[in-house]
Parts: C-alpha cells; structure tokens; sequence
C-alpha cells in the first residue's frame, strides 16, 4: 500500500505540468494551515479569519508586522515560526514549481508535444532527407503558410538540421510535431482535415515504410469522413518500392478512400529520372535531351542511352526512357537502351520477370565478353515487333578492356545520339567510373551523368574544366523531388479533360477540369502524367523548342505532322502500358471483342489485357480517333500549362 502511495506520488508530480502546480497548491494549503494553528496558540483571542489574514500577511510581509502589532516574546517565537514557513511556501515550493513548470512547457515544446489549432497549413510526415527538401520548396512556394511536420525521430536532431538549411524567419513557420503517421489521434493532431497538402513520407531506417504509409491514407480518409470533410484531402505518398505504387495501376484505393483522398503516389527513383531526362534540371544543374535538339521524320539519328548499373536508379532512368523516347522516324531507327552490369544476366531476368510483357514485344539481345571482344549471346526477336525501342544487356565489369573498346566504338557509332548514366549504388567508385571512362567520349562530347546521393560538389569541380564539361553529377538529396511538377501534373489533368470531352477544348474551365481528374482511377492518372511527359518531345520533333513563338506557324505545323505524331502517340502509349503491366490480347480474344466491343472494358479492368496494344494500323478508325486528338491539342496544352517555359 505504501509502494503504490509513494508510486502516485512521485507519477503526479513528475507527469504533467498540472499535477505539479496541483501539489504546490496542497503544499501551499497546508503550510498557511500550520501557521493558523501556531497563530491560534500565540494569540487565541483571534477570529479564524483573522487568524488567515494575520498568518497570510506575516508570511507575505513579516518585518512590519513584528515591529507594530508584536510585544511578547511568545509573539515574537510566533511569527519567526510562520515567517520561516513563508519561506518555505513561497520563496521556495512556489518558485521551484513555476520553475520546473516552465521548463516542462520549454521542453513539451521543443519535443513537439503541443497542440494548435492548425489552418491552411501544409503537413509533411517523417524524418527522412526528402522531408527537408520538401519543407525547404515549401517555404519558397508558399511563405505565408506554416508547414507541421509530424514525425516520430529526434525533433531536436531535426531542429539542428533544418536550423542550417532555413533562416531564423522561414524556420520560425515550421512546427514540429511529436507522433505516428500510422497513428490516428496523431493525425488528428495535426489537422489534416484543414491542410491545403499532406505529403506522407517516411521516417529514417524505417521497416515496411510502403505498408506504414498506405495505412495512413486509410486513416486519413477515416478522419475525413468522421468529420463529414466535403473537400477531398490533397495527398502525396512517397513509396520506396517500385512494386508498391505498380499495385495502384492493376487496384485502386477503395471507395472511402477515394471518396475523401486524392491520392498521388509517387517514387522519389523516378522523379530523379523525371527532372533529368524530362525536364532536363535537376538543382543548378542542366542536362542536354536524350534527342538533343528533336528528331523529326526524316532524320536519320538515333537515341542509344546507355545505363551502367542495374541498381534501382538504373532501372528507373531505364523506365524513363522507355516512356519518353519516342520519335518519328521510328519507320527507320528504334531507340536503344543498353545496361552494363558485371551481373547483368541475372538482373536481366528479373528485370524482364518484372515487366515481361514489355519484352515479349520488344527486341532484345544479352552480351558477353568472348576473347575479349563484346558479343552477342541471346537475342528474342517477336513475332508482333509493335515496339520502337530496343533492349542491350552487356555482363562486363565497366573496366574491362573490351568494355571500354565498346565504350568508345559508340562514341563514333553513326548517327548515334549517346547519353550515358553511371548508376552504381556507391558514389565514390560512380565517380571513379564516371571520370576514368575512355577519353574518346568526352572528346566527342558524349553527355556523362553520374549518380550522387549526398553531394555532387566534387563533380561541379570537375564539371568546370574543358575535358568533363559533359560529365554532371545528379540524384543529390537536395532536389531529389520538385514541387514544380505542377507543371507536367496541371498539363495532365488538361489532357484527362480532352480524353473525357473527346473533342477539343478552347478552354479548360479549372473546377470542371479538376472535378474529373478527381473522379479518374490512379492508373488513368499516372497515364495522363506520363503522356504530358512526352509533350515537349513531340514538339521538339517539329522544331518547337520554347513558349517565344510564332503559335500561328506552329500550329500549321504540328497540323501538318497531325497523322504521323499520332502514330509515335500510341508507340509511347504502348509503352506505357506495357511497362504499367498491362497485356495484348490474344487473337480469341480479339475476335471475341471483334464480336462484341462492350468485351473490350471487361477485358481492360478484369485481365488487364487492352485490345489497342498493337501497331496504330491494325486499330479501328475510332480508336485512332483519340491519339490524333491530344496531338491536335499539345500546343495549346503546353503553352496553357507553362510547359515550354
């Protein structure tokens, strides 16, 4: 009895801050009780209330009663006795408790402990390097909007860190929050509810990440819906497995979610890829096109992307590529993609096991080094070639002799456009490989990007003498992931209304163009992101390189080109679809979709298998129909989105 007593005790007054101000008030009672009582022995002529006051006021201020109202000694013991107490109440229990108070509220605070009432704010959840970059583009973006971030790390390791990346004003707007994402009072915390965007990532050394994060979404939309949310929550969700965000193209959130999430899952891998092959910036630092300056019709140039490691990045940049390099002289030149790896045989079959269809329709060869030349070992040729692109695997150390022979046979390879990506999961032998490469390429002026996770500093250095001005370093923290897609993602939407009106739009009224965004599943989504990925290269195909032109010309232009871009539109829409896990049909199902067209959605959302994966000429009038159509609409598309800017 007297452990569990001691145990209440000593919970209470260590446990919050009213507890302790609880037992200074007890402490308190019970001393001016005390002198009631010693007041009461020394003058027993005294009312209690006047007992109170006299004891009150000697401990309050007890020289001037000692020299007015005191005569006798047994007064005098008195007074000493409740002055010593006053001491004890008030220059000590009350000072050491708003002291220890105070510092309880300083540390609830920089712990992260303390709620407010949140509002037009943004909330970023986790720990990890990509929650500083995102937090930094917050405040550029939006400066009058605070940014919570909830995360369940070291808020004060967090503090230093942002401390040295933000000034005193911009980190003035940034709260941390002590919690779980996975948690739902925790969430509440937060109020997500109000906040104009959530960004869901993940914490340092987290296990099952993906899992954590999915379960957030759903709590999220619990909280929505409790909270009868007539808005949708605007919601990011960085995954860290390719796998994870393929399960969204083939299942889609489920109908609570969807009613109260606008769910946006991206790959930080992938933006990496994005800002590098696409957009052609990544930080400070610009990279030339795969096409360089486009490849119209009638050029005889070619794209050979070469990727050496088959790492996660390399895959990545590989995939990229596969979306986006897509050209019209595809009639005579494919776009080849080439991975050199000293494992490449292995990590070619789960690369092809991962997205087998892809390579049952493409051409592909796999290479070995045989009496030190470079040779083909395997090739698979399909008997449907409905593909423009072409895949290479070479297993080689990337120092081998007759890799660096071939290394530098490419540099001069006839109308080659070669853009080579060191993808190698350790930096420093990335940059070992990527300046040790056969001088020839940097002679020839061969584009070398070098994979860098924390700094690309050395490679700068490197970068501003004459011989490596080709070789830039990218995938650093800072920039791992931009905000500014709101570019390609605004141009996505204007694409999912033209699909949605079919026919063209001189307008794109903005509720009525978000109104169907947010009605369309997650892989309809992540195909109109990846078909505005292909806006600018179809554009510079025609010569049309930046917003600074003649849109008259321009649009006589892509007129002119109308058929023949529809056709490189649905070689990329094949890839796409492809790489998204999507299948052809086979001819019984054909012909049972021949028989009846209604077969072809129960096909497409059943089996995943679509009847338009073929060559553009085997289609319908009327499925063409829809390619022809964003073609006639791209201009006003990236002009209207700030593509070109």
């Amino acid at each position: 009895m007297l452990s569990r007593f001691k145990y209440f005790i000593l919970r209470t007054f260590s446990e919050k801050g009213r507890y302790q101000l609880l037992w200074a008030a007890v402490i308190v009672c019970a001393i001016i009780g005390v002198s009631m009582v010693v007041f009461n022995l020394a003058f027993p002529d005294y009312s209690l209330l006047e007992n109170f006051w006299q004891s009150l006021s000697c401990m309050l201020t007890p020289v001037p009663l000692r020299d007015i109202i005191v005569k006798d000694s047994d007064g005098k013991l008195a007074l000493t006795i409740v002055y010593l107490l006053g001491l004890i109440a008030f220059s000590g229990t009350l000072i050491a408790i708003f002291s220890a108070v105070l510092r309880t509220v300083a540390e609830k605070y920089k712990n992260g402990q303390f709620t407010f009432a949140f509002k037009n704010h943004y909330v970023v959840m986790g720990s990890s390097s990509l929650v500083e970059e995102i937090v930094l583009q917050l405040r550029q973006l939006h400066p009058s909007n605070d940014v919570i971030i909830l995360t369940s790390g070291s808020i004060p390791e967090l503090r230093k860190k942002f401390a040295m990346s933000l000034t005193k004003k911009d980190l003035r707007r940034v709260i941390f929050v002590q919690g779980r994402r996975d948690a739902k009072q925790d969430l509440m915390r937060v109020r997500i509810c109000n906040a104009i965007d959530v960004y869901v990532i993940d914490e340092v050394n987290e296990v099952l990440s993906d899992v954590i994060s999915i379960n957030t979404v759903k709590m999220m939309a619990e909280i929505a819906e409790e909270s009868q949310l007539e808005k949708k929550i605007s919601c990011h969700v960085s995954f860290k497995a390719d796998t994870t965000s393929t399960i969204f193209f083939f299942a889609d959130l489920d109908e609570k979610a969807k009613k109260y999430i606008e769910f946006m899952p991206f790959v930080v891998k992938e933006s990496i890829a994005r800002q590098v092959l696409v957009d052609n910036k990544y930080g400070e630092f610009t990279y030339e096109p795969l096409d360089r300056g486009g490849i119209s019709q009638d050029s005889d140039s070619f794209v050979h992307f070469v990727i050496v490691g088959m790492t996660r990045m390399g895959r990545s940049m590989a995939k990229m590529a596969a979306l986006t390099a897509h050209y019209p002289n595809f009639e005579k030149r494919k776009t080849r993609i080439t991975f050199v790896d000293a494992q490449a045989h292995k990590k070619m079959q789960e690369f092809m096991t991962s997205n087998y269809h892809l390579f049952d329709l493409s051409n592909y060869s796999y290479c070995e080094v045989v009496n030190n030349q470079i040779q083909e070992v395997e090739r698979h040729v399909p008997t449907n070639d409905v593909m423009d692109i072409e895949w290479q695997f070479i297993q080689s150390e990337v120092e081998a002799p007759a890799m660096r022979t071939q290394f530098e046979k490419w540099s001069v390879e006839k109308d080659a456009l070669l853009t080579i990506a060191v993808c190698i999961d350790d930096s420093d032998r990335n940059i070992f490989v990527g300046m040790f490469l056969p001088r020839k390429l940097f002679e020839e002026k061969i584009p070398v990007y070098v994979y860098q996770r924390n700094s690309g500093k050395l490679l700068e250095i490197a970068n501003s003498s004459k011989i490596y001005s080709t070789l830039k370093p990218f995938g650093m923290d800072r920039g791992c992931y931009s905000l500014n897609r709101d570019r390609v993602m605004t141009a996505a939407r204007m694409i999912n209304y033209i699909y949605w009106r079919g026919k063209s739009a001189q307008e794109y009224p903005d509720a009525e163009v978000t109104e169907k965004w947010k009605l369309a599943a997650v892989s309809d989504k992540w195909s109109n992101f990846y078909n505005a990925l292909h806006i600018k290269t179809k554009l510079r195909s025609l010569g049309i390189r930046s917003s600074k032109i003649n849109t008259e010309q321009a649009l006589e232009m892509l007129l002119q080109n109308l058929v023949h871009l529809g056709k490189v539109e649905h070689n990329r829409w094949v890839a796409e679809k492809l790489l998204l896990g999507f299948r052809p049909l086979t001819d019984e199902e054909k012909k049972d979709v021949d028989y009846n067209f209604d077969n072809k959605k129960r096909y497409k959302k059943e089996l995943f298998a679509h009847y338009d994966i073929r060559s553009l000429k085997e289609l319908p009038e009327d499925v063409q129909f829809y390619d022809i159509l964003l073609i006639r609409n791209i201009l006003q598309i990236a002009i209207k989105s700030h593509l070109l800017d």
